[in-house]
């Protein structure tokens, strides 16, 4: 899977990673601040707050902590959300790379009816004309999650008949603090989760905080695909690839600013396929895949970014502005259709003889249907 690009994600990391021992190494100059100060997260960045005020939204909301979670290593955002009322969920691979999420009976179809975001930034490659253009953030890095429910969502996006859905990345944390967590497991998983990060207390007074995370994960997939001549090498797995560099600066001011600044990529290679099974197939093997679907792959990269200003004039009166920008590229190759290949089609054909010709090359026989062949393409 994406041979040739290994060497490009090693650059874009040890580039991220640089960057923040760099900053790492100004924490060996600068005092720390207080370790008993609170994480502050930026007002914005949430869309239902504390628990504590739930109970004061116009709609219904709910909060998801991952840190309970964690321990049963959920990387899968539909497990996760089933913990929400009024939240229905359409399995797709297996692994939640491709959600399909429904808020309160909406269409599910690559949750294009519901407002997905990410610390208050809408994240959909384009979110008020194509939002369901198969992405969607990693819910095994994030350390919560919001659901959001009724009207209270119209100020949050477009899609507000159902819900929105609002990722909530690691925070700065408030002292120096590092984290790791590796798993392994079967079909070959391999899962790495790392952060490091800190607050420093600047000689002006003002404070200072970063954060560097990593997070890697990989699969043979628990699919298994039928053997054929030239299928060396296929699969159905994937490998996942986010680093994340945070910032923030608190000046030393007579009203209270904060000014953050985040940049994070995703770098995804999977053999996933759009083929499904037939009834009978699927009885006697559920986790079956047919071979005309061995070159079946979606490779996609989304570059995210954003600059945060807050300012508090007064215990009433706030103001926020956030300047974003996101970046997503995508390609799937793909078994298309079934076409003639050099014989005129027999379109008196009955419905049965069409689809045991489709059944058959799928699995990747010729059979008796020498007229035909399948057909892949891109988008």
């Amino acid at each position: 899977m994406g041979k040739q690009r290994g060497t490009g994600r090693a650059v874009r990391m040890a580039m991220v990673f640089s960057a923040a021992f760099a900053a790492a190494g100004l924490a060996n100059t600068k005092e720390q601040a207080d370790p008993a100060t609170e994480e502050f997260r930026l007002p914005g960045m949430t869309i239902v707050g504390s628990e504590e005020r739930i109970g004061e939204l116009t709609g219904s909301g709910q909060r998801i902590a991952l840190d309970g979670l964690s321990r049963q290593s959920y990387g899968d955002v539909n497990r996760v959300l089933r913990q929400a009322p009024g939240v229905y969920l359409r399995e797709e691979e297996g692994y939640g790379l491709f959600p399909n999420i429904s808020i309160r009976g909406i269409d599910p179809s690559r949750s294009s009816k519901t407002t997905l975001m990410e610390d208050g930034v809408l994240t959909a490659p384009a979110p008020y004309s194509a939002p369901s253009a198969y992405y969607s953030p990693n819910a095994a890095r994030m350390s919560g999650l919001e659901v959001l429910k009724g009207s209270s969502q119209i100020r949050f996006g477009p899609h507000i008949t159902g819900g929105a859905v609002n990722y909530l990345s690691t925070p700065i944390p408030a002292s120096r603090k590092g984290y790791l967590r590796t798993l392994y497991g079967s079909e070959n998983e391999w899962r790495a989760h790392l952060y490091y990060g800190d607050t420093l207390r600047l000689d002006n007074g003002g404070r200072f905080g970063y954060l560097v995370e990593g997070f890697y994960r990989r699969t043979d997939g628990f699919k298994k695909l039928d053997r054929a001549p030239d299928a060396k090498g296929s699969g159905t797995g994937f490998e996942l690839m986010e680093p994340m560099l945070k910032l923030m600066w608190e000046p030393n001011t007579a009203v209270y600013q904060r000014f953050e600044a985040r940049v994070g990529y995703t770098d995804l290679d999977a053999d996933e396929t759009h083929l499904g099974l037939t009834e009978e197939d699927f009885a006697r093997d559920p986790y079956r895949r047919y071979a005309a679907s061995r070159f079946d792959n979606f490779s996609s990269e989304q570059f995210r970014s954003y600059v945060r200003h807050f300012v508090a004039f007064s215990d009433a009166t706030d103001l926020e502005t956030t300047f974003y920008y996101n970046r997503f590229d995508r390609n799937w190759y793909r078994l298309s259709d079934v076409q003639n290949a050099g014989m005129a089609p027999n379109f008196g054909a009955p419905v049965e003889t069409s689809r045991g010709m489709a059944a058959t090359l799928a699995r990747g026989g010729a059979g008796t249907w020498p007229c035909c062949a399948a057909r892949s393409r891109a988008s």
